[in-house]
């Protein structure tokens, strides 16, 4: 019973310190940005995204955002296309432009948006 006692003591203390720190704009509060400023957005035609890569290429800097399973419009062919990965060119991170969304599988997982340029390519010539 000691015991059941200390562990419900225990979680009580814990539950209020979180309760605190959301009242103060802890957990759960607004976005936070320490030196740092939203310049530019990009919907992405309302897909949910992760793992955005960046790469320079040329004299551009074009991302690639995987994003999760499911289906939306694609607006630059009018067409219902499955999730798969965007290629925005953020050259000017004021203006974010939509290139082209590569469609994911037709099972509707997620993507993992992976690239690479030239520079980071290793090549040997065959023995």
């Amino acid at each position: 019973m000691k015991y059941v006692l200390s562990s419900l003591l225990i979680i009580a203390l814990g539950l209020t310190a979180c309760a605190q720190m959301a009242l103060r704009g802890g957990v759960g509060s607004a976005p936070e940005a320490k030196d740092m400023a939203l310049v530019g957005f990009n919907d992405l035609q309302n897909r949910s995204a992760y793992q955005p890569v960046i790469h320079h290429q040329g004299d551009r800097f074009i991302a690639y955002i995987g994003h999760h399973g499911g289906t939306a419009l694609n607006s630059l062919t009018g067409r219902v296309e499955a999730n798969g990965t965007s290629v925005v060119d953020v050259t000017d991170p004021r203006n974010p432009k939509y290139l082209a969304h590569v469609p994911g599988s037709a099972a509707g997982s997620g993507e993992a948006g992976r690239g690479a340029d030239g520079a980071r390519l290793r090549w040997q010539r065959p023995a």
